[in-house]
């Protein structure tokens, strides 16, 4: 599932800036957006909320929920980096999923800001966004 450097077929190593080295191929996107969903319907089982359990009705929530889908980039984003996953396929994941998808097409995201976006998730779990509005709430109080 690695991405491969084009030009030497190495797989491609370091930051996250796989997306500007190299397009991964139509099957491996599919392999991305499948393991994305894997993800989202586990991370939807804890949300208390109907599970939305296919590609294409998470693409729609990203058209019009996008505050909704963005908390579950948040949650697989999270659960990606508990995972055996590389920092590319991480990366990849995330940014071939329907939340980021939906933006560049329907909001007309730029793909360095989606690039952004993914990083920002990649960086930030849940928890540590709950609590960290939870004590600037109770701070303000």
């Amino acid at each position: 599932m690695l991405t491969t450097n084009i030009d030497s077929g190495e797989p491609l190593e370091g930051d996250l800036n796989l997306q500007s080295h190299a397009q991964p191929d139509f099957q491996v996107i599919e392999e991305y957006k499948s393991l994305y969903l894997q993800c989202a319907i586990l991370v939807q089982s804890f949300m208390f909320r109907p599970i939305l359990d296919t590609y294409d009705n998470l693409f729609r929530l990203g058209c019009n929920a996008p505050e909704l889908s963005l908390e579950i980039d948040q949650r697989v984003g999270y659960q990606l980096k508990l995972s055996a996953y590389s920092q590319d396929d991480r990366f990849n994941i995330l940014y071939h999923g329907p939340y980021i998808q939906s933006q560049i097409v329907h909001h007309f995201l730029s793909k360095q800001g989606a690039k952004t976006i993914v990083r920002q998730l990649l960086q930030i779990s849940p928890i540590q966004e709950l609590s960290q509005s939870d004590s600037s709430s109770s701070t303000a109080a």
